[in-house]
Order: C-alpha cells, then structure tokens, then sequence
C-alpha cells in the first residue's frame, strides 16, 4: 500500500445521494484500504439531523485504530472528519458504542480492513445487537456470511450477548484472518427456485418471551405457506428465547431466509418493537421475504448495498440480479467508482429490478502474494 501522504486529499459531501452514516462507512472503508486520505463535510446532511453520532464515532475510530491512522473532527454532532489513513494492521480491537448503536452497521463499516490485514484481528464489538433501522446481528450470521463466502471470504462472528434499545449493552466478537488470494467475483443472476425456508424468532426480557417467540413463528410460517415453488420445500422457523446471561434488556424479531435451488439465500426481517404484535411481526418478515422472491432478486433488498464494496474489489467481472434498486445501493455503487476506481453499470429489468455489473480492481493487500 502507498503510503497516505502520496494521496491527495478527496473531499465528498455527506449530503450526497442517501446522504447518510452508509456514506460515511464507505468513505471510510475506502479511505483504510487504499491508502487516500479522504475529508467528509456536511456529514449526514440527509438527515433532519445531521453530524455524527456515538456510533458513527465509534466505527470511525474504530477503523482510523485498524488503519493506524489520523482522525480529526471525530466529535459529537461533528458536520466534518478528515482521515489520514497509515498501514493497514492486525490484532486486537474493541468497540464499544455505549448506546443501542448498532454493532451491525459497525462491523459493515470494519469488515473490508480488517480482511486485508496483514495477521489475523480479533474486535469485540459493544452496542445493539438488533436495532431498529440497522440489520440485526442475526442477519450477518446467517446472511452476510454465506453470502461473502461467495467471494471466497471466511469470517467468524460470535453473538456472546444481545443488546437492545435503549441501553444496547450487547457483545459480538468478529475474528478473521488474512486473505490468502484475491476476491472471486460473483455471477448471482438466476434465482432459480425455493427449496427451503428456515428462520428464528428471538424475544428477550419479557416475562411472556416464551409466549411471543411462538406467536411471531407461528404468523410467519402462515404467512410463507403461501409461497409457490416447483418443489415442496419445509418451513423451519424456530422459536429462541434469549434468558438474563445471554440477552440484555427487553426486545425481539423476526428473521426469515429462503434457500434456492441455484444457491441464493434471501431474507426478511423485523423487529418486535412496541405497539406491534408478534402475530404483525412475523408476518410482515415473511413478506418481506416474500416481496424479494417474486421479484426475481438474487440477493435482498438489504443485501443489495453491502456487496458492492466487495464486488469492487474482487478479481474481475461480477453480476448481480437485485429486485428495484434502493437509494443505499446507488449511493455505494457512486463512491464505489469514486474511490477505488471500479467500473459499474446497472441495467434496468423489465419486472423494475436491476442487473449490477462491475469490474472489480483485484484489489491486494498488503500481505498477499
């Protein structure tokens, strides 16, 4: 990796597109990964509220730690950053947000640095586990992880404890180790057909727990034996209900996946959170799901942004079949382009969704042959 002095600064406007902390993530995954120092303004400028938040703060320093880099305006309600990324290290990290900030989004964020590391990393990650606006934990377990595994990346993600609003409190520890070759890209353009459902719904704190967890499985295997496949396929939706050691606080969701015959995963989630039903829940998970299927996708709605960081850096040409487009997709094909220099094109289908295509940099680290 060239050193950060020999990059120009890149200047990008918070407000741009999605206009939110997604662009801030990308911005600094980026900015460790290749060496470019990069100034962020008018961060979140999409937001009624802009500036930075404890969990924007926190995966900001989290990554500058990983980076072993210079981070400047890192404050509270902070409308500009400047960071200086150095070399790309190893070892031990924590995180702790110390708000029900989601861990997920921080691990989104940390997640490309700490695969190119030149040794293996271990960060504990502190925050909520499953929040609102935020893919809950359980998603990149059962989701993201087979779904990188596409690109030949291997990761392990422990849920030690779940943490929900207000307090969070949760506790993740992600390992990895260095990649050994450079990132297969990925050819997700046939759905093929269902040939399994399965999903957990979880509840934590209540006294009833046991009681919700059921309700919200049962609506969600009703609502998913409308779905038609060539095939019979099962529907295995499991209740777990998380005791005192092993959650933190009171909450609950949702999170159903397919399985399809081509190998694409897809999934619907929702959180149980006050003043809907476990019966609402369960049921609007499986449509969600149910909404991806019959669009054709290959990979969810929710999935559709987190790959684009690894599409572009893969070795060589990717395609993906998404369902419509949403605004966080095109905000990180935008600075995907912009900050490592892969080539994208998105062609419009006839049913509304989108192929994504991109030639991928081959993107080496600094420990890889």
């Amino acid at each position: 990796m060239e050193e950060a002095s020999e990059n120009p600064l890149i200047e990008i406007d918070g407000s741009t597109l999605e206009g939110g902390g997604q662009l801030l993530r990308n911005a600094a995954s980026y900015a460790a990964l290749f060496g470019k120092p990069v100034r962020v303004f008018n961060i979140r400028g999409g937001r009624a509220k802009g500036g930075l938040k404890q969990q924007h703060l926190c995966g900001l320093n989290l990554i500058n730690e990983i980076c072993g880099g210079q981070l400047d305006g890192a404050a509270p309600n902070s409308m500009e950053i400047t960071l200086r990324p150095g070399a790309l290290r190893g070892g031990n990290f924590e995180a702790d947000t110390r708000t029900a900030g989601s861990v997920a989004l921080m691990l989104q964020a940390a997640l490309p640095p700490l695969l190119f590391a030149p040794v293996p990393c271990t960060v504990t990650l502190r925050g909520g586990t499953n929040a609102a606006m935020a893919p809950p934990i359980d998603y990149c377990q059962l989701i993201l992880q087979r779904v990188l595994s596409r690109f030949g990346i291997q990761f392990d993600l422990d849920l030690c404890k779940r943490g929900f609003f207000p307090r969070g409190r949760g506790v993740v520890v992600a390992r990895t180790t260095p990649l050994e070759s450079l990132l297969t890209p990925v050819d997700l353009f046939d759905q093929g057909h269902v040939v399994a459902v399965h999903g957990i719904a979880y509840a934590a704190g209540w006294r009833d727990a046991e009681k919700r967890a059921g309700r919200m499985a049962s609506a969600a295997r009703k609502e998913l034996s409308k779905l038609r496949s060539p095939v019979q396929f099962p529907i295995d939706i499991e209740p777990v209900v998380d005791g005192p050691a092993r959650a933190f606080g009171e909450g609950g969701g949702t999170l159903v996946y397919a399985e399809t015959s081509t190998g694409c995963i897809l999934c619907g989630n929702e959180l149980l959170e006050r003043g809907r039903t476990p019966e609402k829940c369960g049921a609007e998970a499986a449509k969600c799901l149910m909404t991806d299927i019959h669009s054709g996708a290959c990979v969810d709605q929710h999935m559709q942004d987190q790959i684009i960081i690894f599409m572009a850096l893969a070795a060589g040409h990717s395609r993906v079949r998404t369902g419509p487009l949403t605004l966080h997709t095109q905000t990180a094909i935008h600075f995907a382009e912009q900050l490592s220099g892969a080539q994208f094109l998105v062609n419009p289908t006839p049913d509304g969704g989108a192929v994504i295509e991109c030639e991928g940099v081959a993107f080496r680290g600094s420990g890889q042959e």
